[in-house]
This record gives C-alpha cells, sequence and structure tokens, in this order.
C-alpha cells in the first residue's frame, strides 16, 4: 500500500488526487442515485441496465461496474485532464495559489534583493501566470524542485500536507456540487425537501474550509523553511538567478 508519508514528488501527489477524485465522484453517485433521484428515475435506470445484463444479480454487478468504471474515468479525466483542483476550486473558490506564489514565496525568496526590485513585480507574478511561473522556476523550483535531493525532506511534508489540502478541497468542491444538483432537481421534480441532506452537505463543505484553513497555515510553516534554507545556504546562486531575471524581466528599481 503507497505511503502517503512518503510523498516525495508531483507525480505521487497526482496520483493520490485522482484516487479521491474517484472515490469522491463514486459516493456522490451512490447518494444521487439512493437518495435524491426518484423512483421514477431511478427505475429507468435499473431497466437500463436490466436490458443490458438480463439477470438481477448481473444487474446488481453491472450497477456496480458501470458506477466504478465511470468513477475510474471521471478521475483521470478531473485529475489529469480538467485538473478541477487547480483549475476551477483553487482560482474560482479558493483563490490562494496565486497569492502564495507571488506574494509568500517570490517576496520571501528575493528579500535581501528587494530594495533594488520595483514592488510592482510582484503584482505582475500575481496576474500573469507566465511571469509568475518563471520566476517560480528560477528563484524556487531550481532550490526545491523534485529533482533536487537537498532539502527533501521538507518536500515530502510539503506534498503530504498538500495532499491532505487537496482531499478536503475535493470534498468542499463535491459537496457543494452535490448541494447545487440537489437544489436543481428538487426545484425540477418537486420533491419532497430533505433538511438533513441540506445540513449534512452544508456542514461537510464549513467542516472541510476549516480544515483546509488549518493546513495552508501549516503549508506555510514548511515552505518558510525552505525559503530560510534557499537564502541561506544558496544566496550567491540565487544572486546570479535574481539578476538575470531583473535584465530579462526589467524589474530593477531605476536608479
Amino acid at each position: 500500500m503507497l505511503n502517503i508519508y512518503e510523498i516525495k514528488s508531483y507525480g505521487i501527489l497526482r496520483f493520490l488526487i485522482g484516487v479521491v477524485n474517484t472515490i469522491l465522484v463514486f459516493i456522490l453517485i451512490i447518494f444521487a442515485y439512493q437518495i435524491v433521484l426518484t423512483k421514477v428515475h431511478t427505475q429507468m435506470i435499473d431497466n437500463f441496465i436490466d436490458i443490458m445484463t438480463k439477470n438481477k444479480l448481473f444487474s446488481l454487478l453491472g450497477k456496480v461496474l458501470i458506477i466504478t468504471i465511470i468513477s475510474i474515468i471521471w478521475g483521470w479525466l478531473s485529475t489529469i485532464v480538467l485538473r478541477i483542483h487547480d483549475r476551477i476550486h483553487e482560482p474560482y473558490i479558493r483563490k490562494w495559489r496565486a497569492g502564495y506564489d507571488a506574494d509568500f514565496i517570490l517576496r520571501g525568496v528575493s528579500y535581501e534583493f528587494n530594495q533594488n526590485i520595483r514592488p510592482d513585480i510582484f503584482e505582475r507574478a500575481y496576474v500573469d501566470k507566465r511571469i509568475c511561473k518563471k520566476m517560480m522556476e528560477n528563484m524556487f523550483y531550481k532550490y526545491c524542485g523534485d529533482y533536487i535531493s537537498k532539502g527533501e525532506g521538507q518536500r515530502v511534508f510539503f506534498y503530504t500536507i498538500m495532499w491532505k489540502y487537496w482531499s478536503f478541497a475535493l470534498c468542499d468542491f463535491y459537496s457543494m456540487l452535490g448541494l447545487l444538483f440537489y437544489a436543481a432537481y428538487h426545484i425540477w421534480q418537486k420533491t419532497q425537501f430533505n433538511p438533513y441532506l441540506v445540513a449534512f452537505l452544508t456542514i461537510s463543505i464549513l467542516l472541510s474550509r476549516i480544515i483546509l484553513n488549518k493546513l495552508i497555515d501549516e503549508a506555510h510553516s514548511i515552505t518558510a523553511a525552505q525559503i530560510y534554507r534557499i537564502r541561506t545556504e544558496s544566496r550567491d546562486s540565487l544572486e546570479k538567478r535574481v539578476k538575470t531575471l531583473g535584465d530579462e524581466l526589467n524589474f530593477w528599481r531605476d536608479s
């Protein structure tokens, strides 16, 4: 069994995010079938599967198999292609990553050189992903990337925190999705209102966000240690990279 405390690369982290996506969408489908859908719609699904299998035992196995296949396909699509964790949840719901990179990491790494750097470069990095990516690659990932052996322990701890973070972020996302689906279906079919279901999904969203805030604080402390290591152990190399980037991106203050 994969030990989540040995997440040494983004590839392993992404695989685990895919597993979480698969499990949560499987639960969401079961939840919709058992609790939300009316008997008319569940009977339509049952009849379709019965026609496909022509056997009650196979019909039950068919339901599980179909849901499993759909969940696995969605887990791959949502993680690798759509990347809902960092293309939908992060920029539109949480909105922490851009500020984390531009305001926390880049300002921290370049702190000793900030007197010569125009402050608007961090604002540009916040809104321009190309600039942010270039600066992060040269000033941070060159010292803390997956291919760097130094500081591996910090990276493993960070990826572990991020695995927990994205897991609860996806819980938040699918809870909201379930709530929206239930609301739309309730209005469309005029079903009896289920306050317990709404309360459960609302509590799931609130708890997920409380935990997410705590995990972000933990990630900050690990990143702060990584920044300190870069500034103390790789100062000369970092200074050269900052000078090269400054000339390329034109972020030096006017003399």
